[in-house]
């Protein structure tokens, strides 16, 4: 069978058109990663807004969160008050949105509160995942809700938003949600005022080439970090981190953040740090940790792995730790990894006491398979609060490599085909 050169060229041409519409779906398909709930709202001007009235609305959504964003008329001096109506998974939800000051012409990036009540679970979940701007006479806010607290995250799902205050009677739809996928999409540069966490997100300053994923209450950054475990934490700085609380309790607020580059899963705990006198000293035991499927726990111990003893009493004390990492399949055997580096240090809260804090460093080599390519982690500890922090890993590469494959493929042809023109004396 002989092949033209218009066969060929055809077939090249497919290749690109495949690769670069491939390219355009994922681009697609991934809106929601380029939102940063942090009070700019240049990231949703290419996003599809739904008008009520003389406001404007819009509805994305990932694998864990719904993002939201209202843009309506500004009352002057006024606290910001507003009640959404989300429905997902068979259950009715509805979001209160308040400032706790009134807003001016001038306010920018203003943290919201208020909390998010599920009607069908009767679950309250404290709200703070938003900002306020005023900007040319109007009120634009952004805010992200984890799909968890809004019903049974499942595949196929849909979110719909509607919000009698600001003219939007008919429901506002979201796309499909999927279980099964990461939020490596949900915030690749998501921020929330503190960088890469829950409450806030935004990727370390390190990070050269980011991916980030989601948890129930806040976003991971997959990427390069510069983190050394010394008990001096200013190396978490420009990561964000998740607010760990039980449900309704305001009083002791803790901070977790967990980070990987592949080859290392990063912890990061600090207890209470917003009252003298509450939750500060080390939770030391609690911790589940899940990698790809597989449970375990871990507790802080001494480096030899005897109880741990606290003797932190001043800020800026420190201390070396160990971790005690066992299979929740064992739980009565734990053994105390030599490769794990963990420190704990007392630090300065926001009220003008201590909290001690710890930070780790785990070999993902030594508990799981080599590095962490399309593993799913998450680390929760029901001791200190109700979120879960999850990373999970994942490329394109098998994309890139399928269509180099091709590609070649294409060029095997081409060249085999001349060759055997050239044998014929058909090609010189």
């Amino acid at each position: 069978m002989k092949f033209s050169m218009k066969i060929i060229k055809a077939l090249l041409i497919l290749f690109f058109t495949v690769v670069v519409f491939g390219q355009i779906e994922i681009a697609q398909a991934a809106d929601s990663s380029s939102i940063k709930i942090d009070g700019n709202f240049n990231d949703w001007s290419n996003v599809t807004k739904t008008k009520g009235g003389s406001n404007q609305f819009a509805l994305l959504t990932d694998s864990n969160y719904v993002y939201i964003f209202i843009d309506s008329s500004f009352n002057s001096g006024s606290t910001y008050y507003n009640s959404v109506t989300l429905n997902y998974a068979g259950k009715t939800s509805y979001l209160t949105i308040k400032t706790s000051s009134n807003l001016t012409s001038s306010s920018k990036a203003v943290g919201v509160q208020g909390d998010l009540w599920n009607g069908s679970t009767g679950k309250d979940f404290t709200y703070s995942d938003g900002y306020i701007t005023v900007d040319g006479g109007r009120t634009l806010f952004e805010g992200k809700v984890p799909l968890s607290e809004l019903g049974e995250v499942s595949d196929g799902e849909q979110v719909t938003m509607t919000d009698s205050n600001y003219q939007l009677s008919t429901p506002l739809t979201s796309a499909s949600t999927s279980a099964t996928e990461s939020s490596a999409s949900s915030e690749s540069t998501s921020s929330t005022s503190d960088s890469s966490s829950s409450v806030s997100t935004s990727s370390s300053s390190s990070s050269a080439n980011n991916q980030t994923a989601s948890s129930s209450n806040g976003e991971y950054t997959v990427g390069n970090y510069n983190i050394v475990i010394d008990g001096k934490f200013s190396d978490w700085d420009d990561i964000s981190k998740t607010d760990i609380a039980e449900s309704n309790d305001n009083y002791n607020i803790k901070q977790g953040a967990m980070v990987s580059d592949g080859k290392y899963l990063y912890i990061y705990i600090r207890m209470d740090y917003t009252a003298s006198g509450a939750y500060n000293s080390l939770q030391t035991n609690g911790y589940d940790l899940t990698i790809s499927g597989v449970k375990y726990y871990f507790t802080v111990v001494n480096p030899d792995g005897s109880s741990f003893n606290n003797t932190l009493k001043n800020v800026g004390d420190t201390e070396k730790i160990g971790i005690g990492l066992g299979k929740y399949s064992d739980t009565s055997f734990y053994s105390v990894p030599k490769n794990i580096e963990a420190m704990a240090a007392k630090l300065a809260n926001t009220n003008g006491g201590s909290t001690d804090a710890m930070e780790i460093k785990i070999p993902l080599s030594d508990i799981s398979s080599s590095d962490q390519q399309g593993q799913i982690i998450t680390l929760k500890n029901s001791n200190l609060g109700d979120q879960t922090m999850t990373v999970s890993g994942g490329s394109t590469a098998p994309i890139l490599l399928a269509g180099s494959g091709f590609a070649i493929a294409v060029f095997g042809v081409w060249k085999f085909l001349r060759a055997k023109k050239t044998t014929k004396g058909e090609v010189k």
